[in-house]
């Protein structure tokens, strides 16, 4: 399900026109990147909250990033707190001064955590959250939802003050996880999120470690330029 910039062309192909027929409209740019790999993600064993370190693989791959990263400017940096979010972006950009925000963390996977798939299907509740995880939050943890609202307030705070006279285009770089970005990419981009048998996520797109997915608003219109590219 991974789609590359150039099969987003229809999406975006008339942005210029948009902003050449509203001058004004104020526009900004989003790069969300997710973390570098763990031991648990090779393992397969759902991290949620959970702390867990990225590997000497996980430290490579941050580093390959950095090189991506060389040629972009950024207005801001944001982060989860969690060490592999903090980890990845001090290896890709040293020096950065990010803001840590707990609205980018990943989802909480409440008593999911620490287990693989195999192990969670054995979990009293897993069969009915697994019905209907946008709404039915994991035991002891939360909903994608819940996910969506954070991550969506979270956004709302980069947005710029339509009462100021700002033209600049901001850029804006987050480093989050697996979950969270598609979570906030499905909702911006209608996508519908519904879990296919099979599946145990309810994502039509995926985002592998450090991935960047690129976003551009113009007015309010948001627009997906590239997706998972790695």
């Amino acid at each position: 399900c991974r789609q590359t910039k150039s099969s987003l062309t229809p999406v975006f192909a008339h942005r210029s026109l948009l902003i050449a027929k509203y001058p004004k409209t104020q526009t900004m740019r989003l790069t969300l990147i997710r973390h570098a790999i763990t031991d648990w993600n090779a393992t397969g064993r759902w991290q949620g909250h959970s702390d867990t370190p990225i590997n000497a693989q996980g430290e490579r791959q941050a580093l390959q990033l950095g090189k991506r990263l060389e040629h972009y400017h950024f207005d801001a940096i944001y982060s989860s707190p969690l060490q592999r979010a903090r980890r990845t972006l001090e290896l890709a950009i040293p020096g950065s001064v990010p803001v840590f925000d707990d609205r980018l963390k990943e989802i909480d996977f409440g008593e999911f955590e620490a287990l693989t798939y195999p192990e969670n299907l054995t979990h009293p509740q897993f069969s009915s959250w697994l019905a209907n995880p946008l709404s039915n939050p994991t035991p002891g943890g939360e909903s994608l939802e819940a996910v969506v609202t954070r991550m969506m307030d979270w956004l709302e705070t980069l947005a710029p003050d339509e009462n100021t006279n700002e033209k600049a285009e901001k850029h804006y770089l987050a480093v989050s996880h697996s979950c969270a970005i598609r979570a906030l990419i499905s909702h911006l981009m209608n996508l519908k999120m519904v879990v296919n048998k099979g599946h145990h996520f309810p994502f039509v797109i995926s985002t592998p470690h450090t991935s960047l997915s690129r976003l551009r608003k113009v007015g309010n219109l948001w627009t997906l330029e590239q997706l998972g590219d790695v």
